[in-house]
């Protein structure tokens, strides 16, 4: 486990909270897992708009079908970031095959993606099994900042991006201010605000699909003894 506190991704404004409801501490306490899903999806939204904005200005994208970043085991999540593909999974009956496909991993806490798919043909063509509804980490990275001590941007990227566009790279590192990178800090704020408890600790993707996964099946499962 990973256990990281937000602080350390920089000092970060709450004006950020100006693009979204305002969070009810009595809501969060009382939300069901079905609304806490609808409201972790509006805030990917929101960081999908500014991600796509960002790309545009900078000119920065990733290599077609490269799963360098998904390869990597240290890659961490919170388990709020995985409560929507939990929720995903769930809805389309496959929530109980995937955690077997977690638990059959020996060693859950250093292996890369479960989600990282390799086509039959193509061992060399990783794709997202599902991309539609990765975390917000696998959002972010590459297309995003942390702020320093000093409170100013600093990108962070993959090598293959830093590579492949050496001279945009080293052009929007230097002026990321013109290109309104996004900062991370404002994402996972909005993550903390949300729900406490699922968004303080960070662990590998695997983890976090696990625990996702866990807390979906055990709140329909008592919810359908109450119902009965």
């Amino acid at each position: 486990m990973i256990d990281r506190d937000l602080n350390r991704q920089g000092v970060w404004c709450l004006r950020c909270f100006s693009s979204v409801p305002s969070v009810n501490l009595v809501e969060v306490v009382n939300m069901g897992i079905d609304e806490t899903v609808d409201r972790v999806l509006k805030i990917y939204r929101i960081a999908d708009r500014d991600i796509h904005r960002f790309r545009s200005r900078s000119g920065l994208q990733c290599l077609r079908f490269c799963s360098h970043c998904c390869s990597n085991i240290n890659v961490s999540a919170t388990e709020l970031e995985l409560l929507p593909l939990a929720f995903w999974l769930y809805q389309r009956q496959r929530a109980q095959h995937w955690l077997e496909k977690l638990n059959e991993i020996p060693v859950i806490g250093h292996s890369k993606c479960v989600l990282l798919q390799f086509p039959k043909h193509g061992r060399n063509i990783g794709r997202c099994a599902a991309y539609k509804m990765r975390p917000l980490i696998c959002r972010l990275f590459g297309f995003s900042a942390v702020l320093d001590k000093h409170n100013r941007p600093q990108l962070v990227t993959c090598g293959v991006i830093k590579k492949l566009y050496n001279q945009t790279y080293v052009e929007t590192a230097r002026s990321l201010g013109k290109y309104h990178v996004p900062i991370m800090k404002k994402y996972y704020t909005l993550l903390y605000a949300l729900d406490f408890a699922r968004a303080r600790r960070f662990y590998t993707i695997n983890e976090a699909l696990k625990m996702a996964i866990e807390t979906v099946l055990s709140h329909f499962t008592y919810r359908q003894k109450g119902d009965g």
